[in-house]
């Protein structure tokens, strides 16, 4: 079988926990401006990534933000010995606009194959995507070329102010960066 086809259907075979993970994390409040409001949804990140055989490394805050969380595989593969070797960043945020006490008012909802709920969209989906991907990866036992690393940031609805920083630092020595923000879609 293809690595593509591998990998759609062993993603079709994560669906519900797919789904779970991402009720989980929206469940999660988590607005850019209480900042204790981030430990609980790195915390659930950095459990998803420490399952996949990532080593996380959290980056307090120093001004008013939650931190960020960066992840890498562990242990690092014999190319990250090489000097020609390749990475890749995956970037997503935790933070969302809603404030807390969002979903009393606007609970998360489940219509078939809709999850409804703040913070669902952008961007709680795409950090689901980010640790189902690497699961893909783990679970078909393959090794792609170009070796995903992860920085999550928890100030990105206020500007990213803190954290443009180590993104631009990480960006500029990886071959490329894929940020997981969805995009509208038709």
């Amino acid at each position: 079988m293809e690595p593509a086809a591998a990998i759609r259907d062993c993603l079709a075979s994560e669906t519900e926990n797919m789904v779970a993970l991402l009720e989980r994390l929206v469940e999660i409040e988590s607005p850019s401006d209480v900042p204790e409001s981030q430990a609980p949804i790195l915390d659930a990140l950095e459990a998803s990534f420490a399952e996949l055989d990532y080593r996380t490394t959290r980056l307090p805050a120093r001004r008013q933000y939650g931190g960020h969380l960066y992840a890498r595989p562990q242990p690092r593969s014999e190319a990250a010995i090489d000097s020609e070797h390749r990475w890749q960043l995956l970037l997503g945020h935790c933070d969302t606009v809603w404030p807390l006490g969002t979903l009393a008012r606007m609970p998360l909802e489940r219509d078939g194959d809709v999850l409804r709920g703040p913070g669902v969209y952008d961007m709680k989906a795409g950090l689901v995507e980010i640790v189902f991907a690497l699961k893909a990866l783990k679970t078909l036992d393959l090794v792609p070329e170009v070796e995903p690393l992860v920085f999550i940031n928890s100030d990105e609805e206020v500007g990213s102010r803190e954290s443009t920083r180590y993104i631009r630092a990480l960006a500029q020595r990886a071959d490329r960066a894929l940020v997981m923000e969805p995009s509208l879609g038709i």
